[in-house]
């Protein structure tokens, strides 16, 4: 499990699932994070650039043609203010395309 650095209280387990080339990156497809209370996705996102590292950070930031990561917190679209719960699922992934 990881800590991240987050405001000061209890921490809270979340689950952050890797899809694509952020498996790849990261070495996993899924890993428990604690994170302090009000956490937001935003946040998140910064630790987890952090923790991973460059190719990581550049693949979540960039623009790939068309395609930018997504974070998904228990199955909807997140913003970057949503404040994290514990318990919850994180996605990151690029989009689903297709015709």
């Amino acid at each position: 499990m990881t800590q991240a650095s987050t405001p000061t209280g209890t921490a809270a387990t979340i689950t952050v699932r890797y899809f694509g080339i952020f498996s790849q990156y990261t070495g996993c497809t899924a890993e428990e994070v604690d994170l302090g209370p009000g956490t937001t996705v935003e946040r998140l996102e910064a630790d987890l650039c952090q923790r991973h590292g460059e190719e990581f950070t550049k693949a979540f930031q960039a623009d790939l043609d068309y395609r930018s990561a997504i974070v998904a917190v228990n199955g909807d679209v997140a913003a970057g203010t949503t404040v994290l719960e514990p318990g919850d699922e994180v996605i990151i992934s690029y989009p689903a395309g297709g015709g």
